[in-house]
């Protein structure tokens, strides 16, 4: 009987059937399909810096806002430290593959809606919180000199583009822009917030999940990690829907600062497609693929996807100029309003 078993059975019951969720990129998902109910099942990496941070992390906040009559969100049911799961109703829904204004906008809506719950507990900074704009900066270079240490890294084409993002950050950072500016960071953030951690059901509603890193954040990197995410893109022409928000987070009275948080926030998106040449986030991936909570004898040994996520880099990066030139244009209008 694999370790995780018992926890299923004390909270599910005895008849259950595991259907493993194969879009986890850094641990393992589960449905479980049982007599009692559907359910799904998070496993994490034992072998993972701060796996049981973002463990209680993710259930605390997510009870948080269960707690809040936050509907659109799964129902905590419980987690084990010890072995390093947690489990959930089973949220109804699809993936979603393709984003749309409307989506957009729902999305905004729910942030609203969290931040309008009142909470008598003292909620912890999200991970990477941006407190004042050079906080944006220190999140790129810190990634880099996580790159520099790693002596593994062979392929010329990565190096490459490690140069090519250097080389961006330090020009960012000599521009004589606002770097103390404060960015109020107090608002509830999922912090990885996006359509790749949502589901959508037969009638338009959205869910969603994946809170490991979530906590008190500032508007500005929760919108920009919105518009920068690669999995499932937000078109930048959608931005006026970030006036949806019942805070203003003042963008465009600081322009010139927001769109430098802004393309830094696309190069940390570079180095986080980049990670495939991480050999401890690598360890993490192979985890999230094999079937290691149920069968010890699975096989750890799967295709690389290295090349795959470098060209998708490559082709990110091509597209960082224009979506600047979308954003410049979208909050130098006239009508645009916050």
């Amino acid at each position: 009987m694999s370790i995780v078993e018992p926890f299923i059975q004390q909270h599910v019951g005895p008849n259950y059937r595991i259907e493993k969720v194969i879009d986890g990129a850094n641990n393992q998902c589960f449905k479980i399909l049982s007599d009692t109910g559907n359910y799904f099942l998070k496993c994490f990496c034992e072998h993972t810096q701060n796996s049981h941070k973002k463990l209680v992390n993710e259930f605390q906040f997510t009870q948080l806002l269960h707690k809040q009559g936050i509907k659109d969100v799964a129902t905590p049911i419980a987690y084990c430290e010890q072995n390093l799961v947690a489990l959930y109703s089973l949220l109804p829904g699809q993936p979603i593959r393709r984003s749309s204004p409307t989506l957009v906008e729902d999305a905004f809506d729910f942030i609203n809606r969290i931040n309008t719950a009142t909470y008598d507990l003292a909620i912890p900074k999200a991970s990477d919180a941006t407190e004042e704009v050079a906080d944006f900066l220190k999140i790129v270079f810190n990634r880099l000199q996580r790159f520099s240490q790693i002596d593994t890294i062979e392929d010329v084409e990565v190096k490459t583009l490690l140069a090519q993002i250097e080389q961006r950050a330090k020009q960012i950072s000599e521009q004589t822009l606002q770097w103390t500016l404060a960015l109020e960071c107090q608002h509830l953030s999922p912090s990885d917030f996006g359509f790749h951690n949502a589901l959508i059901d037969a009638d338009g509603k959205l869910a969603f999940f994946d809170f490991e890193y979530a906590g008190l954040d500032s508007y500005w990197k929760l919108v920009c990690d919105f518009f920068s995410q690669p999995k499932v893109p937000v078109d930048t022409n959608t931005f006026s829907s970030v006036s949806k928000l019942n805070v203003s987070p003042s963008f465009d009275n600081h322009k010139a600062e927001f769109l430098a948080c802004f393309e830094l926030t696309q190069l940390k998106w570079c180095l986080i497609m980049l990670n495939a040449f991480d050999p401890q986030i690598a360890q993490r991936r192979a985890f999230a693929r094999h079937e290691y909570c149920f069968d010890s004898k699975s096989s750890n040994n799967q295709l690389s996807k290295t090349t795959m996520q470098l060209n998708k880099c490559k082709q990110y990066m091509q597209a960082i100029p224009e979506k600047l030139n979308v954003l410049d244009d979208i909050l130098s209008a006239q009508h645009w309003k916050i």
